[in-house]
C-alpha cells in the first residue's frame, strides 16, 4: 500500500494506454543527461460498435498487446480511466507527518463515498512544500482486480490516465524546476477519450484535475447526424481520412462544441474557486479528435484564453521519435502511454501506484493497510 516502486528504473517500461475504443502503448528507456530514449510505438483501434465508444475499456485488446509484444524483462505499466480515480489534495505542517496515516484515514472516510475495505488507496506527500502538500488517490478495488487479471502478466504498475497525463507534462516540458523558480503560471492540459475529456491542471507542482462528458464519441454522433451518414463514415471525418473543407465542420459541430465549451467554462471557474489566487495561463489540447474538427480555434474563440495542441515530446531522443514517426506526428494522441512509461522509469512527479504489488513507502503502516484493504 503505497506509492510506486522506484526499481529497476533503468530496464526498457511498455506504458499502455487502454481506452474504449482501443489501446496506445510506448517503449522507453532513460537516456543520458535526463533525457528520454523511444523504443515503440503502437495503437491498435477496435472494430465495430466497440470502436464508438459503447464498450468498457479494451482490456482484452491490452492483454493481446501484451502477449505479442511486452517482452519478458521489460517493466508494465497500465492506465485507468480518469472516472475512476478519487483524488484529494489537502495541506499537512511538517511536524504532523508522524499522525499521516490517521490523517488520510480520517479525510478517506469523510470525503469518499465508498466504504474503506472497498477501496485502492494511495498517498504522496510532498515534504519540500510548507505546509507539505498530500495527494491521495484511490479507487474501487475490484477495478484494479479487474485490470491486473485481463492483463495476464504481472505489472508494474496501475495509474489514472489523468495523473499520467500530469506526470508526462510536468517531466516533458521540466514544469517541477520552473515552479521552483518562481514561474507557476497554471497550464491545462486537455485529454479526450472516447466519452470523456480529462481537465487536468498544474503549475508544476500542483495537481488538479476534473472529468468533463464529452469526448470523441459525441463529435462523431454530431458528425454523423448533420451529414446523416453512419458512424463508421463519420469516424474517417473525424480522424481526417475523409477529408472537409474547414468551414464545413462549424455548421455540423457548432451545437456540440458551445457544449463543450460551457463545460469547460464551468470546470474552470471550479477550479478558480477552489484554488485562490489561481489563473490559467494557456490550454493545450491532446487527442486526434482536437487536432482534425477545426477544434481548437473554436474553444480559442470560445473561452477567450490561448489554446493550442501538444506539438512535440521535448524531452524524448530525436532518433526514436524518427524511428516512431506516430509519436512525432500526434504526441498528443500517446500522452497518456508517455505518461505511465515516464513513470515506469522513475521520473514521475506524482509515483502514486495503485496496483496490487506496489511497494509501500517507509511510514504506511499495517494498519492503514488493512484499513484501506487492498
Amino acid at each position: 500500500m503505497g506509492s510506486s516502486s522506484q526499481h529497476d528504473v533503468l530496464r526498457p517500461v511498455w506504458g499502455i494506454d487502454v481506452g474504449r475504443a482501443g489501446v496506445k502503448a510506448v517503449r522507453l528507456e532513460r537516456a543520458e543527461r535526463g533525457r528520454i530514449r523511444l523504443l515503440g510505438a503502437a495503437h491498435a483501434t477496435r472494430k465495430g460498435r466497440a470502436a464508438t465508444g459503447d464498450a468498457e475499456p479494451a482490456l482484452a485488446l491490452a492483454a493481446s498487446f501484451v502477449e505479442k509484444h511486452v517482452e519478458a524483462d521489460d517493466g508494465l505499466w497500465v492506465s485507468l480511466p480518469a472516472e475512476r480515480c478519487i483524488h484529494r489534495t489537502f495541506a499537512v505542517q511538517p511536524e504532523d507527518l508522524h499522525a499521516i496515516e490517521d490523517i488520510v484515514r480520517e479525510e478517506i472516510r469523510s470525503s469518499v463515498p465508498f466504504p474503506p475495505e472497498q477501496l485502492t488507496t494511495r498517498y504522496h506527500v510532498q515534504e519540500d512544500e510548507r505546509p507539505c502538500r498530500v495527494h491521495v488517490v484511490a479507487t474501487q478495488t475490484e477495478a484494479v482486480a479487474a485490470v491486473e487479471a485481463a492483463v495476464g502478466r504481472p505489472v508494474d504498475g496501475i495509474q489514472f490516465s489523468n495523473v499520467a497525463v500530469f506526470n508526462a507534462m510536468v517531466a516533458d516540458r521540466n514544469l517541477a524546476a520552473r515552479a521552483k523558480q518562481g514561474n507557476r503560471p497554471s497550464l491545462v492540459f486537455l485529454e479526450m477519450g472516447t466519452r470523456e475529456t480529462s481537465v487536468v491542471v498544474t503549475d508544476g507542482r500542483t495537481f488538479w484535475s476534473r472529468v468533463v462528458a464529452f469526448g470523441g464519441r459525441d463529435v462523431t454522433r454530431a458528425i454523423a447526424e448533420g451529414r446523416n451518414c453512419t458512424d463508421r463514415e463519420a469516424e474517417a471525418i473525424k480522424r481526417g481520412e475523409k477529408k472537409l473543407p474547414p468551414f464545413e465542420f462549424v455548421p455540423l459541430l457548432k451545437d456540440a462544441y458551445l457544449d463543450f465549451a460551457g463545460r469547460l467554462n464551468q470546470t474552470f471557474g471550479v477550479f478558480q474557486t477552489s484554488v485562490p489566487n489561481s489563473g490559467i495561463s494557456r490550454v493545450v489540447c491532446l487527442g486526434d479528435a482536437f487536432e482534425t474538427t477545426g477544434l481548437v480555434k473554436f474553444l480559442e474563440q470560445q473561452l477567450r484564453r490561448d489554446v493550442g495542441t501538444l506539438s512535440k515530446l521535448q524531452r524524448v531522443l530525436p532518433d526514436g521519435l524518427e524511428r516512431h514517426p506516430a509519436c512525432r506526428d500526434r504526441p498528443g494522441a500517446f500522452v497518456v502511454a508517455y505518461g505511465l512509461a515516464v513513470q515506469g522509469v522513475g521520473l514521475a512527479q506524482l509515483p502514486t501506484n495503485v496496483a496490487s504489488t506496489a511497494v509501500a513507502p517507509q511510514g504506511w503502516g499495517d494498519r492503514l493497510r488493512a484499513w484501506f484493504g487492498g
